[in-house]
């Protein structure tokens, strides 16, 4: 049975908080790139190609081929070098190249294409030929949250700050136009917020206030989740925020 009570718009002023300046809190950031064990790389590996703009996706792929790289890594070298031709190929595929072919973080992989074939350097091997065909994926907006948000950390974890702004007001726009036109459900709610989250928690606390207030009418009805929002509200000494939250939750 489904539970439609929220429909509720989503009051906040999107333009407002995309035009911030210092949108970003540099203490939460270097904390959380200080305490970080690392992103579930395979997660993030499996939606790649969900992910809606090119240079998110190359945020992600540079995530992961650093993490393949590194002592945290626990495939084989075997494995390891099918995952990252895998990504690069996927890359390739699902994205122009007119909209990569010159970007900073794809230089030394050399990619090239010419009458169709690609090729490109990755460990000093080059490769060439024409990529696996890969089926297109047309995700939905709930979806493109969740990728978006995983490529928001990644961005913050490579140290791309600027690329993790621009990554973060494509979030704020469409959790805006998914809670004001897609969700009907409970659970819709809920998961969005709870996609969202480990992004606010990287803001600073007055963009972080307005987003949350205006969050308050749809995480209600999680009290886990109410909790690790409120939580959040006290760890930035928002004390009446979380007052109201706390007074959302109590019957009336």
């Amino acid at each position: 049975m489904k539970n439609t009570e929220p429909s509720i718009a989503f009051k906040l002023n999107i333009a407002e908080v995309n035009n911030t300046t210092n949108i970003l809190s540099q203490n939460s950031i270097r904390n959380f790139r200080q305490t970080t064990l690392g992103l579930d790389v395979e997660t993030i590996d499996k939606n790649f190609l969900c992910i809606p703009t090119v240079d998110a996706a190359i945020e992600v792929m540079h995530y992961i081929l650093g993490h393949l790289d590194s002592e945290k890594a626990i495939v084989s070298s075997m494995k390891s070098k099918e995952l990252k031709h895998s990504l690069m190929q996927r890359l390739i595929y699902n994205y122009s190249y007119e909209s990569y072919k010159n970007h900073e973080l794809l230089k030394k992989y050399e990619i090239n294409k010419n009458a169709g074939f690609f090729e490109y350097k990755l460990d000093s091997e080059y490769m060439d030929g024409i990529p696996d065909k890969i089926i297109p994926i047309t995700p939905d907006t709930l979806t493109k949250i969740q990728v978006m948000c995983s490529a928001f950390q990644c961005s913050i974890l490579n140290r791309h700050d600027e690329t993790a702004k621009e990554i973060f007001k494509y979030i704020i726009t469409e959790t805006n136009l998914y809670f004001n036109n897609f969700a009907e459900e409970t659970e819709q709610y809920i998961k969005c917020a709870e996609y969202i989250l480990p992004v606010l928690k990287l803001i600073e606390p007055e963009s972080q206030l307005k987003i949350i207030q205006a969050l308050v009418p749809y995480i209600k009805f999680s009290l886990d989740l109410s909790v690790k929002f409120y939580d959040l509200l006290i760890k930035i000494n928002n004390f009446e925020g979380a007052k109201a939250l706390l007074e959302e939750l109590t019957p009336h």
